[in-house]
């Protein structure tokens, strides 16, 4: 059975026709080489049929090309027989006839168009000149320009609206030009012919006349000065611009007024306003088409300023009225300015940059009272320079104000406490950089300055650099360097004074005589205010340690006095030393001589004299201190210690031995009293068991020294009384004693030694004891030459 070939149009694509075996492939090939033939033949028929419609075509497209041919012939031909010049000014002739037949029937229409055209675009050439920064001049010319074209327009009875919305506009340049001027008279850079540009703008502007015209500017100079001295920031500059911008409206009035500026004035009047070259050159203005247009009062106008108005006499007096208000205004303002400067440095540079201007430039203005303004602004420079001295000197309240806060929040065991050089926390102090963080805690400790004394240093210490800086400045002031040319006629000018010796020898040697002053009465003040926390402290043994940072204190103040105050020669604070060393003393020795009375009491209630068997000689007498007294002098020595071995001057040790003096005297007085009340009556008969056996321990002790010396008769015979014995060993042994003090606790200065309390006390010992003249010399001989061998133990009493 023949297989029947696919329909080939149910093919995606040609590889579809392969799927099939090859005799449907070929079959398939059959059937569209059939229906190919069969299309072609199809396709002749159709060809055949519409050929007769293709020539038809063809003819019609020859026809048309002919008759185009024929239309760009004729073409052709009329353009050369047409003339384009004799056409175009054909064209133009009859366009002219017609604007002037027009013209001739709207004139009034057309003068009125035209004015508003101009005036309309007045304000935009104004504010694109002002915008650019053009001339101020042409500015003012084109506002009065439209300043006419308005008044022109105003007169008509048909005026739109937009004719008064145009003067408001112009009006506001107005003012802005105006500005514009003002800001340009006032800039002190100005040169002479901007200046003059400026006000001939301004006089045109406002119709001025010269007077005027001076005295704006003048006034606009006033204004500038004033606002060099409301502005906040840099006011050594704007003292400074003040100052030149004083000079130079001077200057420039005199080169101004009244010539330059009648000169300038007349160009003005040479020409109409709408001739002038500057208004011509406008382009937006238009004025090839308006200007034919414009009423006869606009286009005739012509600036007429009164020039013969301002004569120079009138100027001068002018100038020297202005002059007078501007440097009075000046040096109000200088001054108010410098009165907020509390910086000396800033003030002294001021004050150069300020003489330095003045100096310079003030030869060169006439009729100005140079000495005056010189004197004036010497004189509000040093008030300043002096109280800003006086503020800083003040200062020193600070440090008065930490030592009232410490005194009266002290801190016990703080506030008074100096370190040890051997504590161990010294070891762990950096040794790097040369060691000077060791060196420096050295000489802290040795010299007891704890925290609270070094927050007192630091803050004096900060006051007295910063007076040592004003003093550096001062004598800067001396060294300043001024015009030389100021000299040439300074005694003709300046009188007998010359500017240089006025601010480089007369006002530095013020301004020390104001700093020594200052510091004299800080210094009297900071005295004064210790003398009284020293009144508060009392002599009390607990105020001790207050005492101890006072001196402390005021020997740091006197290390840290600067030079030129009468502190330098005689130390501060001498007054306040005497009364602290006293409290001083009591505080130290307090303590010591508590033990001391506590020890002697102990002492003469025993049954025998101490270190009696260490006695020397014939008759044997002491050679060395009781232990009582050797206690004594040790623990002096360590309350000393305690207390700081930086506070032993010779003048608080020596009022150390005076206190010690009256009080161990006034004590061993009391004492002896009060053991010779207590013998006398135990001879009376009241004898107590302790004294029976004290007799008997005599007695052995008599036999003892008969078997001996051999001497047993006179031994009874001195020593009947065993009580008197003893009392008699011990009053010879505190005789010894009271040398031995008395040696240690000398003083070179005061009391006579007729008058000491020691000498008075051996006489009462001696008396007492029965020593005879021979055994006291013994004893003092003996007691000097124990001293001499001992003194160095107590290192801090010598």
């Amino acid at each position: 059975m023949a297989t029947e070939a696919p329909d080939p149009k149910m093919f995606k694509s040609w590889e579809d026709a392969f799927q099939y075996p090859v005799p449907v492939v070929r079959r398939l090939e059959q059937q569209l080489r059939g229906d190919i033939n069969e299309n072609r033949e199809k396709l002749r028929t159709l060809v055949g049929a519409s050929y007769r419609d293709l020539l038809g075509t063809a003819e019609r497209i020859i026809e048309m090309d002919e008759k185009m041919q024929q239309v760009e012939k004729s073409l052709a031909h009329i353009g050369r027989k047409c003339n384009s010049s004799a056409l175009e000014k054909a064209s133009l002739n009859y366009a002219q006839l017609d604007l002037h037949r027009t013209a001739q029937s709207n004139k009034e229409r057309y003068v009125f168009a035209s004015q508003l055209a101009l005036l309309r675009s007045c304000p935009s050439v104004v504010s694109q000149i002002l915008k650019k920064s053009s001339s101020t001049l042409l500015a003012a010319k084109v506002l009065v320009l439209a300043r006419l074209l308005h008044k022109a327009l105003s007169t008509s009875q048909e005026r739109p609206p937009l004719v008064d919305s145009l003067r408001n506009q112009s009006a506001s340049l107005r003012r802005k030009l105006l500005s514009r001027i003002d800001k340009c008279l006032s800039d002190v850079n100005a040169d002479t012919s901007t200046l003059i540009e400026n006000m001939c703008a301004f006089s045109l502007a406002t119709s001025s006349t010269p007077t005027d015209v001076l005295k704006h500017f003048h006034h606009v100079r006033l204004e500038g000065i004033a606002a060099h001295f409301e502005r906040q920031s840099n006011s050594q500059q704007h003292v400074l611009r003040a100052l030149k911008l004083c000079i130079k409206t001077l200057r420039d009035t005199q080169a101004i007024f009244p010539r330059e500026i009648t000169k300038f004035l007349s160009r003005l009047k040479s020409q109409p306003l709408i001739k002038d070259p500057d208004i011509q050159g406008i382009t937006d203005m238009n004025l090839d088409v308006h200007e034919r247009w414009l009423a006869n009062d606009v286009r005739d106008f012509t600036p007429w300023p009164r020039l013969d108005e301002l004569q120079a006499s009138e100027t001068n007096k002018i100038l020297k009225a202005w002059a007078k208000e501007a440097f009075n205004r000046f040096h109000q303002g200088v001054k108010t300015a410098i009165s907020k400067e509390e910086d000396f440095k800033v003030v002294l540079d001021l004050r150069k940059g300020l003489f330095e201007a003045w100096l310079s430039t003030s030869r060169r203005v006439p009729g100005v009272d140079r000495t005056g303004i010189l004197g004036d602004l010497r004189s509000t420079v040093n008030s300043q320079l002096l109280s800003i001295i006086s503020a800083r000197v003040r200062a020193v309240e600070d440090s008065t104000s930490i030592v009232a806060g410490t005194l009266a929040y002290w801190r016990t065991g703080v506030d008074g406490a100096s370190l040890s050089l051997w504590d161990s926390s010294s070891t762990s102090i950096d040794l790097s950089d040369g060691a000077k963080g060791f060196k420096q805690l050295i000489l802290h400790r040795s010299n007891g300055r704890n925290d609270s004394i070094l927050k007192v240093v630091s803050t004096f210490e900060r006051w007295i650099s910063s007076v040592e800086y004003i003093r550096t400045l001062i004598n800067g002031m001396k060294e300043s360097k001024w015009d030389d040319e100021l000299e040439d006629d300074a005694d003709d000018d300046l009188g007998l004074d010359s500017p240089k010796v006025l601010l480089s020898q007369d006002d530095p040697r013020f301004m020390e005589e104001g700093l020594k002053d200052a510091l004299a009465k800080s210094f009297a003040d900071l005295h004064k205010a210790l003398e009284g926390a020293v009144s508060e402290l009392g002599l009390a043994a607990q105020e001790g340690p207050k005492a101890t940072f006072l001196l402390r204190v005021i020997r740091e103040f006197q290390a840290r006095v600067p030079e030129g105050t009468s502190y330098s020669v005689q130390p501060f604070g001498l007054a306040l030393v005497q009364p602290l060393h006293r409290m001083l003393a009591t505080h130290v020795s307090a303590q010591p001589l508590l033990s001391f009375s506590t020890s002697l009491q102990r002492l003469f209630r025993s049954r025998y004299a101490p270190a009696r068997a260490l006695w020397e000689g014939n008759p044997t007498l002491p050679v060395q201190p009781s232990p009582t007294t050797f206690k004594l002098l040790l623990k002096l020595m360590d309350a000393m210690a305690a207390s700081g071995s930086d506070l032993w001057t010779p003048n608080a040790v020596n009022v150390l031995k005076e206190v010690l003096q009256m009080e161990i005297c006034g004590r061993l007085h009391d004492l002896i009293a009060s053991t010779k009340s207590t013998s006398a009556k135990l001879v009376n008969g009241h004898r107590s068991v302790g004294e029976d056996q004290a007799n008997s321990e005599l007695t052995e002790r008599q036999d003892r020294v008969e078997i001996s010396n051999g001497h047993e008769e006179a031994i009874s015979t001195e020593m009947s009384d065993s009580k008197t014995l003893v009392r008699r060993e011990q009053l010879t042994q505190l005789l010894f004693d009271v040398h031995y003090l008395n040696k240690a606790f000398h003083v070179a200065r005061g009391i006579t030694t007729n008058e000491a309390p020691f000498t008075l006390l051996v006489h009462v010992i001696k008396d007492d004891a029965k020593v005879g003249d021979a055994e006291e010399g013994r004893l003092e001989k003996s007691a000097t030459e124990y001293w001499k061998r001992t003194h160095l133990l107590f290192a801090l009493l010598v």
